[in-house]
């Protein structure tokens, strides 16, 4: 147990820095410049990470270090929703395209709205 426990995060971190690269269309010293950048902040938030854990967890016990923890994942969750699932690669927040987790349907939806007629009713080819 304590092998996957320390093997997942690593996989799991890895897994998402190839999917963060695998959808972009630049220039590879571009891609070197931003793998850069990502490494970096990733350093810095470990570092964040464990120092103010490590105080917490001295100052005040483990009880108080586990709820600091569960607090920043708490805090996680409303930061990551502040960007919708469909939005423009060019957009930082908001949720433009609707909170429907199958981009198909949104698709769908787009297409049908697309081919509505002047008086607001449907073509037939909406139908």
């Amino acid at each position: 147990a304590v092998v996957i426990a320390c093997f997942a995060p690593d996989v799991g971190r890895q897994a998402q820095q190839v999917s963060d690269h695998s959808g972009l269309s630049i220039s590879s010293a571009a891609r070197a410049r931003l793998n850069g950048i990502i490494i970096l902040s990733l350093f810095a938030r470990q570092v964040i990470g464990t120092s103010s854990g490590t105080h917490v967890f001295v100052q005040h016990g483990w009880r108080a270090c586990s709820l600091f923890m569960l607090a920043l994942k708490t805090f996680q969750i409303p930061v990551l929703l502040l960007r919708g699932p469909h939005c423009s690669r060019n957009r930082w927040f908001g949720y433009e395209g609707g909170l429907e987790a199958r981009q198909r349907v949104v698709l769908e939806r787009e297409k049908s709205r697309s081919g509505e007629g002047g008086n607001g009713e449907p073509t037939s080819s909406a139908l």
